[in-house]
């Protein structure tokens, strides 16, 4: 994965959904893994923003996450507008 980089222009939704899905159970696995640390660093650099807390990384693929529903969202209202 590139960050900036789409994904594949031909992924179903119904793939998408499922990534999601289980984007969202590595989470809540995750954040049952970290809970009491939230405020320790964590040892991954993000390609963008450098250095995050652990509480920090489930916040951010969390909303990462809900960007992807907004684009589905979009693109079955025939918006087309999948950015």
């Amino acid at each position: 994965m590139v960050p900036g980089i789409p994904g594949p222009a031909d992924v179903s939704r119904e793939t998408v959904v499922e990534r999601i899905a289980k984007s969202q159970r590595v989470l809540e696995r995750s954040a049952r893994a970290v809970a009491g640390h939230e405020l320790d660093p964590c040892p991954l650099d993000h390609p963008l923003v450098g250095r995050l807390r652990c509480g920090e990384w489930l916040v951010f693929a969390a909303v990462h996450d809900v960007m992807h529903l907004a684009q589905l969202h979009r693109l079955a209202a025939g918006d087309g507008a999948a950015t």
